[in-house]
């Protein structure tokens, strides 16, 4: 069973209101730099609010979380199933893989 004192139903969302995260945890590979050998560049994007995917991952998660309040109270009323935003200190980024010796694909 969880523990979801830490979350808040309000009108726009869901609120995660404690955290567990440190910048020790955050990707340090976030610039494109020199492809290797292979010509193959790896890095990560800071995924700024209100991108697609920062709305998608929102969304997502917002719906898994309010499913599991659900089974925990079943008279909870939640109207909108979304994250309102991450929890303090967390962030999302996006695993870019680019290849330099292979033709864009449109």
């Amino acid at each position: 069973m969880y523990n979801f004192v830490n979350v808040k139903v309000v009108s726009a969302g869901l609120t995660i209101t404690a955290t567990d995260a440190t910048s020790d945890h955050l990707p340090t590979n976030n610039s494109p730099g020199t492809p290797d050998e292979e010509g193959r560049q790896f890095y990560y994007r800071s995924v700024r609010r209100r991108e697609t995917k920062w709305d998608l991952y929102c969304t997502k998660l917002g719906a898994a979380l309010a499913r599991e309040l659900k089974k925990a109270n079943k008279n909870i009323v939640i109207n909108n199933e979304v994250l309102t935003d991450l929890p303090e200190g967390y962030k999302l980024f996006e695993h870019v893989k680019h290849y330099v010796h292979e033709p864009k694909k449109y």
